[in-house]
Formats: structure tokens, C-alpha cells, sequence
């Protein structure tokens, strides 16, 4: 049943936030097809400012979101492997943990939504950055840890983003 949501809710969203962006080029403030009108920038799984939403401005949208919902494999396994690698695992061991991340319950469950995932997805990059940066403490890692966490609150899933934090602050 959790499938229906992308069908009933974040798929329309999503229309009506590219078919403005496109039509008007504007940032669609205010969405008037839900009910009397509904705030759409303010409801942050419209995706107005995923970092993926060029996907959806240049192709036609279903076959962005197919890529959308697809990128989340190869994101979450090769952001898995560097935190591995930095933690010192070996490739093979790494690379298991990427795809056992990818193939988790929570990822799996989440998987057709696509909002979830891409805002989990991010987690292993923020945590090898923090990682990086203790170790190596270079700016560039700081800069990653700033887009990554950037990144992850503005692809749409608000309560697993505060999740992540915690998580990131406990890593720290």
C-alpha cells in the first residue's frame, strides 16, 4: 500500500512543481489544485529543490522518475564503500556493504517512494566525511559534509533527516 503514495501524492506534486517551472519559470508558491490551494514550496516532498530535479526539468517525467527511484542503487552503494574504505575495510568487505545497505528492509521498503531513500542514501556520505575530515582535516571534506547534509534535508523526508543528524552527531 506505501506504493500508492508516490501514485497519489508525490508524483502530482511533482508535476505541478516541474509544469510550473517549466511553463512559468517560476517556484510554485502556492499549488490551487488540492482542495481550496495548498502551500506547495512549504511541503518539502514537493521536491521544488531536490538536488535531482534537473532530471525532471530536462526529460519527460516518468522517465526521470524511473531514473530518480534507479539512482538510488548505485548513490547508496558507491557512498556505503567510502565510508567503509575509510573505516579501513577491505573492497570486497566494502563493496558487500553497500549492496547489503541497498537490500536492507528499510531500504527495500522505502525503495518505490523514492524520497525516503534519497534522503537515507546520504548518511554514509556524511558519516565518511566526518570521518575524513577528523583524520584528514582537509576543507574539502568539510565542504562534502556541508552539501551532503545540504542535500539530504532538501530531498524531501524531514523526520529522517533529523534521524540522520542524531546519528551523525553520535558518530561525531
Amino acid at each position: 500500500f506505501i506504493a500508492a503514495d508516490a501514485i497519489r501524492q508525490h508524483l502530482p506534486w511533482l508535476k505541478f512543481t516541474i509544469s510550473e517551472f517549466k511553463r512559468n519559470f517560476l517556484i510554485p508558491l502556492w499549488n490551487p489544485y488540492i482542495f481550496s490551494g495548498q502551500p506547495n514550496i512549504a511541503n518539502i516532498q514537493t521536491l521544488s529543490f531536490n538536488p535531482f530535479i534537473g532530471l525532471f526539468l530536462l526529460l519527460p517525467l516518468f522517465a526521470a522518475w524511473n531514473i530518480f527511484i534507479i539512482i538510488q542503487i548505485p548513490l547508496a552503494i558507491t557512498f556505503t564503500y567510502l565510508f567503509s574504505r575509510s573505516l579501513k575495510v577491505a573492497k570486497i568487505p566494502s563493496l558487500f556493504a553497500g549492496i547489503a545497505f541497498v537490500f536492507s528492509s528499510y531500504f527495500i521498503y522505502w525503495f518505490e517512494i523514492g524520497i525516503v531513500n534519497h534522503t537515507i542514501l546520504w548518511t554514509p556520505l556524511i558519516l565518511f566525511s566526518i570521518q575524513e575530515l577528523f583524520e584528514k582535516q582537509k576543507f574539502i571534506y568539510l565542504i562534502l559534509l556541508i552539501m551532503s547534509s545540504t542535500f539530504m534535508i532538501l530531498s524531501g523526508h524531514i523526520q529522517t533527516s533529523v534521524f540522520i543528524f542524531i546519528l551523525a552527531f553520535i558518530f561525531y
